[in-house]
């Protein structure tokens, strides 16, 4: 019933019916007159004394409406059960907005709002947006003046009803349920957004998740660490090489890097190897290693001059792949 006949549309037809009928005076506020016809082509010009702002002020919106772009596109797929285009929204949007600029427009982004609005009153396919950008084509083009006596207060309300839906109101109620982190994470981006601005919310609330994960992950690469010398540590080695181990009586460090190795990690093994302090012979197995990053290979670097200082051999493990060619650049 709500994809033949939307309840917001519904509302507004009728609430502006009711204000003709009933209240035709000037005690309520309208939309009044809206200017029609088509924006003139405005060449661009630039003033090198507002460089600076020009650019802050680019990148500022650029920032805002990408964000707001992509955050609409997981609404849309989560209640549309279908994946987004990342690249696409962003490239259109990109393009959109140079175009409007041309013309005088301002910029604009995804709106989670009226993206919302139209999916409620079954609006799942791009024939929606066409339909759109036809009416505010029309409106443009003479077609203001049966818009302009739509009171204020039928488009708050519907606002209101638009604004309550996109509450994800089953994941509120649980709010209770989640680690006291997430719960005062969500909250802090929040209010940040609230009574701040979007972008300050998003860099903060990422900032702080990025620290967290990178904590996390720390944690689970140093639990895949295999540092033995066959009598500390045996649980991290397979018993045959603990036992190999074992015969060189503490002589033989077995070093086993699996995984990829973030630079979290990098402090916490200099100083599990340093524990060591008998070793004569350090065994560096890094044919395991997934990823290489730069941190890895001077984290790799660092740990063979502080033994080769102890007058200490190394020997280094690969799978003669990219960690094979990274040692090699790094002359290592």
């Amino acid at each position: 019933m709500n994809q033949l006949f939307p309840s917001a549309l519904l509302a507004l037809v009728f609430g502006t019916l009711l204000y003709i009928l009933f209240f035709s005076d000037d005690s309520i506020a309208v939309i009044g007159h809206i200017p029609a016809g088509l924006p003139e082509l405005h060449w661009p010009t630039f003033d090198w004394g507002h460089l600076r702002i020009i650019i802050t002020s680019a990148l500022l919106l650029a920032v805002l409406g990408s964000i707001d772009s992509l955050l609409t596109s997981l609404v849309v797929d989560n209640m549309t059960h279908q994946h987004h285009n990342s690249d696409r929204e962003l490239i259109g949007q990109g393009l959109g907005n140079m175009a409007s600029g041309l013309i005088g427009g301002l910029p604009g982004a995804g709106a989670t709002m009226r993206t919302v609005a139209s999916i409620r009153a079954g609006g799942s396919t791009p024939l929606s947006g066409i339909i759109h950008s036809l009416f505010l084509l029309a409106v443009v083009l003479g077609a203001s003046r049966y818009f302009s006596s739509i009171p204020h207060a039928v488009l708050a309300g519907i606002l209101i009803k638009v604004g309550t839906d996109i509450i994800d109101w089953k994941f509120i109620i649980r709010l209770h349920c989640l680690p006291i982190f997430s719960s005062a994470l969500m909250l802090l981006v929040l209010f940040l957004t609230v009574f701040v601005d979007l972008i300050t919310a998003v860099f903060v609330g990422v900032f702080i998740a990025n620290l967290v994960t990178i904590d996390r992950l720390s944690h689970i690469q140093l639990d895949g660490l295999a540092l033995s010398d066959g009598t500390r540590n045996r649980k991290d080695v397979l018993e045959s090489e603990a036992i190999k181990l074992r015969k060189q009586k503490g002589q033989v460090v077995l070093f086993r890097l699996v995984g990829a190795i973030s630079f979290g990690v990098a402090r916490q093994i200099k100083k599990q190897i340093t524990d060591f302090k008998n070793h004569r012979v350090l065994v560096l197995d890094l044919s395991h290693v997934s990823f290489v990053g730069i941190t890895s290979i001077i984290m790799v670097d660092d740990i063979v001059q502080a033994e080769f200082k102890k007058n200490n051999k190394v020997y280094i493990i690969t799978d003669e792949g990219r960690m094979n060619k990274s040692l090699e650049k790094f002359r290592l």
